[in-house]
């Protein structure tokens, strides 16, 4: 049963403190890039080296987002979400007098590790204890806030490296740290499900599985060989280790038939069509990385001015949040992803073949952005909010967020891989983007064909 708006105290309040803490959380993932020439000189580190500081935040966020929100629907989502703000917030506030390279490592991945449950949270209160009628408003104005922070994260970097980068931490840090203390007050107790099955192997046999992938990708980026055979080295890990736990998975779900377990939203043919797409999305969002470096060649430019040809695919996407958001809210989610399934890749093809200069090609950026955002994100989490169990309000989001976050490793690989194949060519990136699309057709034809489940 959903609850009224008016259960949860100071609602607007409440819901300007969560996108403030959205808004930190993606600013600490955007922020850093620019900041690494810096870091590296004041550090004495190799600018390659501090890639960890990204791909450590990503990867404990995949990891931490379906576990923590296991426990979160089963002890409580207030004691959880303050406790992981005030651990993002120290991590962040101590980044600001760190000293040595492995602490700012460290610091990094216990941010990840909160970022990965604060985002699936966030949206399960929004489920909780706001009126489902602007239920899709809301997720699709935190869509375009976590978008905004992405925006804003190089220009506030630029401006703080001629001050001082440590800055950003510290303010961010300190703001933070009062956070909890509001949302103790703000969020009501709620009570959790002691029905939910926490599958504690699965988990286990999922977090080494995980761990093994990444520290293979570790061992072979510095070890002496060409960048195809370790992408695909690690393809082909990917690959059994998701044969090995989709078995484990399968072989729970049908010993233990319950509609409670988490993972059994994987296998559940209700769920696949949602479960596909979001991994689809997790492709599109890695696949967009490589545009700057295709725009360098198909139009000659500098690559300091071909990273701001994101730029209107990203703002387009932002605007596009809050307007699918809106639209959710008046119709089925079908409809909304249907929309952006068929257009995403009508204007990729476009992008390709029919952009024969800068300006058609930040044209049609803007209409790719918006049709991305039909079912990347905002869509995805009011589709499994409606279609996930009423007991289970936080284990669906951080679902969605593992499923994104593995769709961009397994795109990035794959991506890199076409692109390392045909020497980084205009005909490589062209390829990766044309890749994308056929991987398109299967699972929008599947999503088609059952979109009974969301009736």
């Amino acid at each position: 049963m959903d609850h009224p708006i008016n259960k949860i105290a100071f609602p607007k309040l409440t819901f300007a403190l969560l996108a403030l803490v959205i808004f930190c959380v993606a600013l600490d993932i955007s922020i850093i890039g620019p900041l690494m020439p810096v870091i590296s000189q004041q550090f004495n580190v190799p600018v390659s080296e501090l890639s960890y500081l990204i791909s450590l935040f990503v990867f404990f966020g995949i990891i931490s987002a379906p576990i923590i929100s296991i426990y979160t629907d089963r002890i409580g989502i207030k004691i959880i979400f303050t406790t992981l703000i005030f651990i993002f917030a120290i991590s962040t506030l101590s980044i600001a007098f760190l000293t040595e390279m492995h602490l700012f490592y460290l610091s990094r991945s216990l941010q990840g590790i909160a970022s990965g449950g604060i985002f699936p949270i966030a949206l399960a209160l929004i489920q909780k204890y706001y009126d489902s009628k602007k239920r899709g408003l809301l997720l699709g104005l935190i869509g375009s806030i976590f978008g905004i922070a992405f925006l804003l994260g190089p220009i506030i970097a630029g401006l703080l490296i001629q001050i001082n980068w440590q800055l950003i931490f510290l303010y961010q840090g300190l703001f933070l740290c009062c956070i909890p203390i509001l949302f103790v007050f703000f969020i009501p107790r709620d009570n959790p499900t002691d029905r939910i099955k926490v599958p504690l192997r699965e988990l286990f046999l999922f977090v080494a599985a995980l761990s093994l992938s990444f520290i293979i990708l570790i061992l072979m980026r510095n070890l002496i060989f060409s960048f195809e055979c370790w992408v695909l080295f690690i393809l082909i890990a990917l690959i059994f280790k998701l044969i090995y736990v989709t078995r484990i998975f399968f072989d729970r779900v049908q010993k233990l038939d319950n509609d409670n377990l988490f993972f059994s939203l994987l296998v559940n043919s209700k769920f696949l069509p949602i479960v596909m797409i979001a991994l689809l999305a997790g492709m599109y969002e890695s696949v967009l990385l490589f545009i700057p470096a295709m725009v360098v060649l198909k139009f000659s430019l500098n690559p300091s001015d071909a990273s701001f040809m994101l730029l209107p695919i990203v703002f387009s996407m932002v605007i596009g949040s809050t307007l699918w958001g809106y639209l959710l809210d008046k119709n089925n989610p079908y409809i909304v992803l249907r929309f952006g399934l068929l257009l995403s890749p009508l204007f990729l093809i476009l992008l390709i073949y029919f952009s024969f200069n800068v300006y058609l090609f930040v044209f049609l950026g803007i209409f790719l952005g918006i049709a991305l955002s039909a079912f990347i994100g905002t869509p995805i989490r009011y589709a499994m909010m409606a279609l996930a169990p009423k007991q289970l309000a936080t284990a669906p989001q951080g679902l969605i967020s593992f499923l994104q976050g593995g769709g961009r490793l397994v795109g990035a690989s794959l991506f890199g891989l076409v692109i390392a194949i045909y020497n980084e060519s205009l005909l490589g990136y062209e390829s990766t983007l044309l890749l994308c699309i056929i991987i398109t057709v299967p699972i929008a034809n599947y999503f088609l064909r059952n979109k009974g489940v969301f009736y």
